[in-house]
């Protein structure tokens, strides 16, 4: 990740933005615990997909975007790294 300096000489990162949207990754390594959602639900900004326990920690995911439940990649009980794609929304 890039840096970038002001003009107070603080430095900010840039915000990372994902290509596509619609492609859910786990933020954090851990094992998907459970679906929300299943293939074909309709889903808005701001709904639940799935829990991911990591860290000692139960997250529930948000999704990101308004659309329809394309694809699910894991099965529950599953270790996922960060860059696995565990959803896909459409």
């Amino acid at each position: 990740m890039s840096e970038e300096k002001s003009k107070n000489d603080k430095i900010y990162r840039k915000v990372y933005i994902l290509s596509d949207p619609g492609l859910i990754y786990p933020f954090i390594p851990g094992t998907v615990s459970g679906f929300i959602v299943k293939k074909g639900d309709a889903v808005v900004k701001g709904d639940q997909l799935f829990i991911l326990d990591a860290m000692k920690m139960n997250n529930i995911v948000l999704s990101p975007i308004d659309g329809v439940v394309k694809k699910i990649n894991v099965k529950i009980g599953e270790k996922v790294s960060k860059n696995d794609v565990i959803l896909e929304i459409e």
